[in-house]
This record gives structure tokens, sequence and C-alpha cells, in this order.
């Protein structure tokens, strides 16, 4: 469910090019629905997004055209909560997390709709990331960063695995954003991510023989 307070003020998404100057893509409001999460087709042509002001009063996946910026329909609108999207950097698919199950959990759909969804995730997930190949999707569980690898076939054969414990790592920053903290370096072997301060542990050194170890210092 979405902000109240947030659903009435009105949002842009603008395109960032350092060689031409800002435009605006699509202009948010209560008809369209206020944007949480989003993400954009590899041709920039249609922007999916987490909108809190359809009729479920939860968050569900629509689309926008970003040549009319005229909302296309909802994309998937249930009685669960529908959030993070993320689109592969083929064009080919969309990911996004889902509490249909009781618990937030990764599935991934066409991007064109077409067909049932693909449940990824074995447990709790949040902020997918497609490697820049297309070909791994990266995810963070309860007890760390996992990666799920589609050669192409069925996604229904993809099983993910645990690359690390990134509880050292900073995660989201907070609602009604697009709050991916960290993100995949091509080739899909090293990651950008936020240390935590919070999670450096403090050091107790034990000195043995203190006294007798001064004693000798200030006899030299």
């Amino acid at each position: 469910a979405g902000d109240p307070c947030l659903r009435r003020r009105a949002r842009s998404g603008r395109a960032v090019d350092r060689a031409r100057p800002l435009r605006t893509l699509v202009r948010f409001d209560s008809v369209t629905g206020v944007p949480g999460g989003f993400s954009l087709t590899p041709d920039g042509a249609t922007l999916f997004y987490e909108a809190y002001g359809s009729d479920t009063s939860d968050a569900n996946l629509d689309t926008v055209r970003t040549s009319s910026g005229h909302v296309s329909g909802p994309f998937l609108e249930t009685r669960a909560n529908e959030q993070e999207p993320a689109v592969s950097s083929d064009g080919r698919w969309v990911a996004y997390i889902s509490d249909e199950s009781g618990t937030s959990e990764l599935y991934v759909r066409r991007v064109d709709g077409v067909g049932g969804r693909s449940p990824i995730s074995n447990g709790e997930a949040q902020e997918p990331v497609w490697s820049k190949e297309g070909t791994e999707l990266f995810y963070r569980g309860a007890d760390g960063l996992y990666a799920a690898r589609f050669d192409g076939g069925d996604w229904s054969r993809v099983r993910p695995s645990r690359l690390f414990d990134d509880s050292a790592f900073v995660r989201r920053f907070g609602a009604y954003v697009n709050d991916i903290s960290y993100d995949v370096e091509p080739g899909g072997r090293s990651f950008i991510m936020i240390r935590d301060r919070a999670s450096r542990a403090a050091h107790l050194e034990l000195v043995l023989n203190l006294v007798d170890s001064l004693r000798t210092r200030f006899r030299k």
C-alpha cells in the first residue's frame, strides 16, 4: 500500500544525457499512480514502474510509453504487492518482487506479458539486478547475494546459487524510490556495493605480561 500523501505529489521521470538538455519523459500524478521502483527497456521506449494509485491499494506494475507519456495499462495487477521491476539488458524479460506467497520473492515474466510467471528465489528476495550480458539475474536474499544463471531455455530449470554473505553492505535506501543499493560490473564477477559502517566489528586486543613488558622497556 502507498502513502496517501505521496500519491498526491506530481513526479517526473527524466532522461540524463550530458550532451543534451534534460527532457521530461513521463509525468506521474494521481491518475497514472505515483511510482516507486522503475526500469526502462533497453530501447528507452517503455518504462516499467510500481504504481501505488490503483484501485487495489497495493503496489502493482504498470507501463508507460515514453514517446507519449501515456500509461499503456497495468502490466501486472493482483491482490499481492508487485514491486522492484528490472528489465533484462536484452529487453526480453522483466524481473520483479511479489509477496503473493506471503513472502517477498523473485519472479520473472516476459516483457510482452505473454505466458505466466516463473518463480526464481527459494525464499525472501529483494533488489533484482541483471548482468550486463542478460544471462544472469542477481538478487539479495535473507542470507546473502544470489545469482540465477539463464541459458536461454526454461526458467523453471533455473536454480539460484548463493555467492557470498552480504551482511557487511548496505541494503535499500528507502521506500518509494528506485532503491537498488548495488550494481554488477560487466562479466558478472565483480560488484559495486556500499560498506555498512555499523557492520564493522570492534577489535579486542589481549596483551599478556603487560606489566613485565613495561618494566623491561623502561629499564632500557
